[in-house]
């Protein structure tokens, strides 16, 4: 229990960590990233909503348009469910390169011994490898989700797979985050995944917290940042290397 405490501790650290005056500038970009995602994302999903709502208003009696009421309400329970993890899915494709740039900064600040400063060229001949360590983790992760998407479908298990998924997508939010720290100290995954492996009950204090932000409105633009700064600081204070 103290483990999960302290895992959710980091990840406020790490929010406290964007406010430093040595990273702000290296949270910028990041954080209009996010907005601009966030945006899109809500408006492109109202605009086919409203015309479905549309379409429905011509097929139903005037007796049942009351039912428009209820067509919103699906709407935003889908939007807070569905958008989140696709918001965070995408923000941290697109967004890969910057938060690396932002962990390794993290990392200057917080250790002892100063790394040099990466050079603008340097940072963009990384960005494949940032990708693809990214696109690494999303494989680790579809399958494994499909998987227990079937499992909502089985009689009994279903009572407790709203838990199981809740618990599989904080693990993957503390795995995604984790790795841009050991992503900076080339740590290959599977080594990656084995160290976090051996600090379960920390991850998943560390995992939930950052999960439960990403899905409050207008704070979640910040949590993806902040998620990075405090994974950072979790890695170099409790990796095994």
């Amino acid at each position: 229990m103290f483990d999960f405490i302290r895992g959710i501790i980091y990840f406020f650290n790490g929010m406290a960590l964007l406010f430093r005056p040595g990273l702000r500038r290296f949270v910028i970009i990041p954080l209009v990233i996010n907005i601009v995602l966030f945006v899109i994302l809500f408006g492109t999903f109202q605009h086919y909503m409203q015309q479905l709502d549309q379409w429905l208003s011509q097929l139903l009696p005037t007796w049942l348009q009351w039912m428009s009421i209820f067509l919103w309400a699906l709407f935003l329970l889908s939007f807070y469910l569905i958008v989140t993890m696709l918001f965070v899915l995408l923000a941290n494709m697109i967004g890969a390169p910057f938060y690396g740039l932002l962990a390794e900064n993290v990392d200057r600040l917080l250790t002892s011994t100063k790394r040099p400063s990466t050079s603008f060229l340097a940072t963009l001949a990384d960005v494949p490898r940032i990708i693809v360590r990214q696109l690494i983790i999303l494989l680790y992760y579809l399958p494994r989700a499909f998987a227990m998407l079937i499992l909502f479908f089985i009689p009994v298990i279903q009572v407790i797979m709203p838990l199981l998924w809740f618990c599989f997508n904080a693990w993957y939010t503390t795995l995604t985050y984790y790795d841009y720290p050991s992503d900076i100290h080339r740590q290959p995954f599977g080594v990656m995944l084995a160290s976090l492996r051996r600090k379960r009950t920390l991850g998943f204090g560390f995992g939930t917290a950052a999960l439960l932000c990403s899905m409050v409105p207008v704070l979640n633009v910040i949590a993806i940042p902040a998620a990075v700064a405090g994974a950072t600081q979790l890695w170099l204070e409790r990796s095994d290397h």
